[in-house]
């Protein structure tokens, strides 16, 4: 899967594969329920994979199709539009997120620092003019010519730069805004073994023993390397916007604004009210005096 690239057209309903070191399109398909065929021949090609060969032909497939099946892959679809396809559950609403969402959606932060921090910390300079060659067989080892790491390698949504290694841990359950955009941070992010790989700046082959290099470097943090976070409110981001940080909460901010205008409108209610009664009073004082001196007038 590292040697691949994916791309989805929302438009067109089209997932295309390409082979990510040449941008060769290997598969092209649409994901519509009625389109069987296409339906079909990417469950194929995704289910061969193990068996794919670098070499390909001019239908592009190369041998992706050609090789038996031994893992079967089936596509699927949520018919109400809100199944969680992620791998973390951290994003659903339960009794330790009661901020979270029926679709579960989360985002994923990395900080920059964060990541050389560890690269400083395992070893891994920048690759020499003859750097050690890395293959299939290679041990996983803290050094194998790849260079510093790259945030690449922790699949981030957003990646963060400018701040102090690790600050992102300090943000869980609380809020933050980058751009226009306010998120809630839930939980740091436990890394699995497919961190050995980078596919996108690496060499797409497991190289590295990720795990093994966070606990061994920075034990207080473990395997976490990473925050996911919810949008609480949404808005534009772009590259170059600036991390605001650590926000109020903008539904207890609403609330204390509306707080505010209540309490406002309580005391110009009862001001008006004391008003009335006074202006009431007076007139119903008058008017008892008025009848007694008619009353003493008669006599």
């Amino acid at each position: 899967m590292g040697a691949l690239e994916t791309s989805y057209d929302d438009a067109t309903d089209c997932l295309t594969v390409q082979r990510r070191s040449s941008g060769e399109v290997l598969l092209r398909a649409a994901l519509a329920s009625g389109n069987a065929n296409d339906r079909q021949r990417v469950e194929s090609f995704f289910s061969c994979l193990p068996n794919c060969s670098a070499s390909s032909t001019s239908n592009g497939m190369g041998t992706l199709l050609g090789e038996g099946l031994q893992h079967s892959v089936r596509l699927v679809e949520s018919a109400d539009g809100t199944f969680h396809f992620g791998n973390t559950p951290v994003g659903f609403k339960s009794a330790k997120n009661p901020y979270g969402h029926a679709s579960g959606s989360v985002v994923h932060i990395v900080n920059a620092q964060t990541v050389r921090e560890l690269s400083v910390a395992a070893g891994l300079e920048a690759a020499s003019d003859s750097p050690r060659s890395c293959t299939e067989e290679a041990p996983l080892v803290p050094r194998c010519g790849e260079g510093p790491l790259s945030p690449s390698r922790f699949r981030p949504n957003i990646v963060l730069d400018g701040l102090p290694a690790w600050t992102e841990f300090g943000w869980i359950g609380k809020h933050v805004r980058i751009g226009s955009v306010t998120l809630r941070v839930l939980s740091r992010t436990v890394r699995c073994e497919a961190t050995n790989v980078d596919a996108r700046c690496g060499s797409g082959r497991a190289v590295l023993d990720m795990l093994q290099l966070m606990n061994l470097h920075f034990p207080g943090h473990g395997p976490y390397l990473g925050v996911y976070a919810s949008v609480v409110e949404g808005g534009s981001l772009r590259v170059g916007d600036a991390v605001a940080g650590v926000v109020h909460d903008p539904l207890v901010a609403r609330w204390t604004a509306w707080q505010s205008r209540m309490w406002v409108l309580v005391f110009v209610i009862f001001a008006v009210c004391v008003a009335v009664i006074s202006v009431w009073a007076a007139q119903g004082t008058t008017g008892t005096r008025t009848i007694t001196r008619n009353i003493g007038g008669s006599k």
